[in-house]
């Protein structure tokens, strides 16, 4: 028989655009939105108290100017993300040392306005409801985590249009981005500004999603399974056969971190999971499986290439089964695509992806049934599992030694096997007892998020002090020597970040008192 040198062999035919558009689909949110009517300004409220120094009010009128632009980013049409971005990144270091300030000197913190910050939800938000309720609060820890809220989902939606553009590296960076600023927001100031809050239940089922911890934790390990997801997308644009034994163990992690995402939703904050948009959630099931999907395919891909001809039937075989429509809500498979559901923009690359996996499995089967003669498992072995992976080190270099190391253990299982059989006769159980089992890790990239809290606090002071008097130097005092409350009433300087994270007192006063404070105490006509 002539083979013509353009003859490609069914059995080893590369893996179609599909598989790629497929493996980095992802979902683009909404940003929060500043209520239109809000009409603060932290220069008129804070008139009084900072008139005597030139350095608070330039600070105020920053904030006052970002905000204005902010809000203005909002307001046009389509939201332009890098700009909105840019500005959030300058706006949000000087609301927080606004808050410190206020936190340092809640003596002479006076305001002459109410402050009366007003949000809407982007994670809330649902295409098919377009009326956004906001939300209310005087507390400036509210804007200052509503703002980081938004920094991070307007930096999603630049990796997001990375995504589409094809940059899968820069896109994967933003992604980490995004997790980081959740990750901050979750363990960090969220945690601390709720502490011995008095009004929790109350807040759980009024609030914003963006201000709990459970939906922060929750969207962390959304964006780090994105983020994976678009190192998949890299490996797979790139020319040539891939890794796909490294594709398996990444897209097995992406499925178990978006399992992570709804199980952390689901149990940290269930109110807030039901004013989820119903079509995000069937795309995070889509998503689940497929990948779970992908996993199988690229382990199949991997085996044949490694003459693993049985096992990566098996393989192949199992992830068109986790390809199908599902029959009932608890079934494996695929959610039901509904007419007017945004996954319609995916069937042709489903359509694509199947007849793709049942081309390349009908062909490995005649040749396996021709020539290889390997005797197909009806599942694939735990010994040919895909493995997660913690850690983006190369692995292509190792693959060799895991060919090797496969074949040793094939060899050594089947001697035991034997020996058992004809001297032991212990049972073997059908699989390895839980608490002998290894558990899996997942790849875990985020980039690190923390604000700039090394900022001194502004200073401010009481009407009728038109001078700033200032302390004396280290060298100078004593212990003794000034009265914080005193100093506050004359118009001193308040301590530096340093001193004052070293003062005990200050240490005490968590973001919840200050925030009733200014509700009760602070906001005087």
């Amino acid at each position: 028989m002539i083979m013509s040198d353009n003859f490609i062999d069914p059995s080893s035919a590369s893996h179609p655009d599909s598989v790629l558009r497929l493996s980095s689909a992802v979902h683009r949110f909404a940003v929060p939105f500043i209520n239109p009517k809000d009409q603060i300004s932290f220069e008129d409220s804070f008139n009084t108290c900072s008139k005597s120094h030139s350095n608070t009010i330039a600070a105020l009128q920053l904030a006052d100017n970002r905000r204005r632009e902010i809000k203005a980013s909002m307001a046009s049409g389509k939201v332009i993300h890098s700009s909105l971005s840019q500005s959030l990144k300058e706006y949000i270091p000087v609301i927080n040392q606004i808050l410190l300030s206020c936190k340092f000197q809640p003596e002479v913190a006076r305001l002459d306005k109410h402050l009366v910050f007003s949000w809407s939800s982007g994670i809330e938000y649902n295409k098919y409801n377009k009326s956004k309720e906001f939300s209310d609060s005087e507390a400036l820890m509210f804007e200052v985590v509503l703002s980081l809220a938004t920094y991070a989902l307007s930096e999603s939606n630049i990796g997001c249009d990375s995504c589409v553009d094809g940059d899968f590296p820069k896109a994967s960076r933003q992604f980490a981005k995004t997790a980081g600023i959740f990750q901050y927001l979750g363990e960090d100031v969220l945690p601390n500004w709720m502490a011995n809050s008095m009004q929790h239940a109350e807040m759980e089922n009024e609030t914003l999603a963006e201000t709990r911890v459970g939906v922060c934790l929750a969207m962390q390990h959304l964006f780090m399974a994105m983020t994976q997801q678009m190192v998949v997308a890299t490996v797979l644009a790139k020319p040539g056969s891939p890794n796909y034994a490294l594709l398996g163990k990444l897209s097995s992690g992406i499925s178990e971190e978006l399992e992570a995402f709804v199980s952390t939703f689901r149990s940290k904050s269930p109110v807030h999971l039901s004013r989820i948009d119903a079509s995000f959630l069937t795309l995070v099931t889509f998503l689940i499986n497929i990948h779970r999907s992908l996993s199988l395919y690229f382990l199949g891909r991997s085996l044949w290439l490694n003459d693993e001809y049985g096992v990566a039937i098996a393989a192949m075989s199992e992830a068109t089964v986790a390809a199908r429509t599902r029959t009932s809500p608890t079934s494996r498979g695929l959610p039901e695509i509904e007419s007017n559901s945004p996954l319609q923009s995916l069937l042709p690359e489903l359509s694509d992806y199947r007849r793709h996996m049942l081309s390349l499995l009908q062909s490995w089967e005649k040749d396996n049934q021709l020539v290889y003669f390997n005797k197909v498992p009806p599942s694939v072995p735990a010994l040919f599992s895909v493995p997660e992976i913690e850690s983006n080190s190369p692995l292509q270099s190792l693959l060799p030694e895991l060919s090797d190391y496969r074949r040793h253990m094939l060899s050594l299982l089947q001697s035991w096997e034997k020996d058992n059989q004809l001297v032991y006769f212990n049972k073997v159980p059908p699989s390895v007892p839980a608490d002998k089992a290894l558990k899996p890790i997942r790849l875990k990239k985020i980039e690190e998020f923390g604000l700039d809290m090394c900022k001194d606090p502004l200073p401010f002071s009481l009407p009728g002090v038109s001078e700033q008097v200032s302390p004396p130097t280290a060298a100078e005092s004593t212990p003794k020597d000034n009265n914080r409350d005193a100093n506050a009433t004359k118009g001193a300087d308040p301590p530096s970040y340093e001193d004052a994270m070293n003062d005990t007192s200050f240490q005490e006063k968590v973001d919840a008192d200050l925030a009733r404070e200014l509700q009760t105490k602070l906001n005087t006509d």
